[in-house]
Formats: structure tokens, sequence, C-alpha cells
């Protein structure tokens, strides 16, 4: 049985969520510890690099919009780029915002707090690729 490659698109939209993630849960930890500066510089750079790619897997996933059959499941693909391009907003906002400095530690913190609440809502709103719903055959394991 050959093994089904997934596409890059799928695999890159783990490493985004995994980096904002953990740039949030820095952001907690800087929250209260204040005093240690090393929490929202490690933040920074994990919301960063989570954004970079995070827009790679936004622009593989809009190119490969064109593969997709026209009905249902361009119209889900369709649902699927816009709610992943509101998220990817939300954190370049954020890595905008704390890019300047005049805005506190609050404000970043609640950006990260949005971007983080629609990504793990995107599932629901339509964001997630619809799961090709097959039935079981004889002898298989699914």
């Amino acid at each position: 049985m050959a093994a089904r490659q997934l596409p890059l698109a799928r695999v890159l939209v783990s490493l985004p969520a995994g980096l904002w993630t953990f740039g949030f849960a820095c952001d907690l930890i800087g929250l209260v510890d204040r005093e240690n500066w090393i929490w929202p510089s490690v933040a920074f750079y994990a919301l960063a690099a989570g954004t970079a790619a995070g827009l790679a897997a936004l622009l593989i996933q809009f190119t490969s919009l064109r593969g997709v059959a026209g009905g249902r499941p361009r119209a889900a693909a369709h649902r699927q780029l816009i709610i992943n391009s509101l998220i990817a907003f939300v954190f370049v906002l954020d890595i905008a915002v704390r890019l300047t400095d005049f805005v506190g530690i609050v404000m970043p913190v609640a950006f990260t707090a949005a971007g983080i609440i629609l990504l793990a809502f995107a599932p629901r709103l339509g964001g997630d690729p619809p799961l090709l719903r097959t039935a079981p055959t004889r002898g298989s394991l699914g």
C-alpha cells in the first residue's frame, strides 16, 4: 500500500500554529514576569517566524486553489483561504504593533490572543480543509 503524500500547504499549516501558540505562551509569561525582558523578545521572534511561515502557507494555498473543482469544494476552498488570510492579517498587525514602542505591553498580547482565538475557531468557521468522507471498505481500518 503506497503512502499518501500530504500537500505542502497542509504541512506548513502546523508550523505557524505552533509558533503562534508558543509566542502567546511567552507573552503570558512576560505579563507575569515583567522584570525579565527575554520573554517579549522570544515572543516577538516566535510570532514573526510563525507569520512568515503562515504567509508562505497562504501563498501555496492560493496557488493551489486553481486545481480545486467547481461547486462545493471550490466554495469551501475559497472560504478556507479567506479565513486563513484573516488570521495571517491579524498576526501581521500584531508584528506591526510590536515594532512600535508606544503601545505598551498589553495591546500586542491582545492582538496575539485575538489571532489565537481565530485560529482555534477556524475549523468551525470553515477555515479547515473539508475532509473527504468515504465509506470504509471491507478489510480497511478506517
